[in-house]
């Protein structure tokens, strides 16, 4: 049964959470409340890190890509091996701000599934 994280973005943080049991992330979704052209220098990225906590398994950055205001956006999802967390172990997501006026609103939505096997 799927289940959704819903995380808010209005700066530059690193944020962490558990997912309520094991579960393996199949989604990584960007809604932003504005639009964002693309902007080689004053630019967002955020990041979803793996199981791991070092390596990145999700990203959403307006440095090569526009984003239109309420249109949800899918990253594609790499190094699947690390997307399994267990119900103790912390989810890391980073939203960093390149420079001074690099900004950011909207919402970043994380879909679940049961997960596969569990070491």
């Amino acid at each position: 049964m799927a289940h959704y994280q819903n995380i808010n973005l209005t700066a530059a943080a690193d944020l962490y959470f558990c997912t309520p049991r094991n579960s393996t992330l199949i989604k990584a979704q960007l809604v932003t409340a504005s639009n964002f052209g693309i902007q080689p220098t004053d630019y967002f990225t955020v990041t979803v890190f793996g199981n791991d906590g070092l390596t990145a398994v999700a990203s959403h950055s307006n440095q090569l890509k526009a984003y239109t205001g309420g249109i949800a956006d899918s990253a594609t999802l790499v190094n699947t091996n690390l997307t399994d967390y267990s119900r103790t172990q912390g989810c890391k997501v980073t939203c960093v701000l390149n420079s001074g006026p690099a900004t950011i609103d909207g919402n970043l939505i994380l879909t679940f599934d049961d997960a596969r096997a569990m070491p």
